[in-house]
């Protein structure tokens, strides 16, 4: 089998992160509206609700990257963007 090149690596992982983002930033803007809404019904400051919603997003992007190249890579071998690219993950 044949080593993957850079670029290519480079650019599996760019479709994976515009992947990555729009699905966090979806995920992200529900959950944090859901947030600074239940915050704003508590009566909570502005800028409690900003810095909340913010951690909420930042959050999620950040496990939905962790869950997205664990479960790719460990069960189909292959991240999307290295899937539509041909790329495969083995052992050494």
């Amino acid at each position: 089998m044949e080593k993957a090149g850079f670029w290519k690596l480079c650019a599996a992982y760019l479709i994976d992160f515009v992947f990555i983002s729009v699905a966090g930033l979806i995920l992200g803007a529900i959950l944090g509206g859901i947030i600074g809404a239940l915050l704003a019904l508590l009566g909570k400051p502005e800028a409690v609700i900003a810095r909340a919603a913010f951690l909420v997003g930042a959050g999620v992007g950040y496990l939905l990257n962790i869950v997205y190249f664990a479960i790719f890579e460990s069960v189909m071998g292959a991240s999307l963007g290295k899937k539509w690219l041909g790329i495969r993950v083995s052992k050494a």
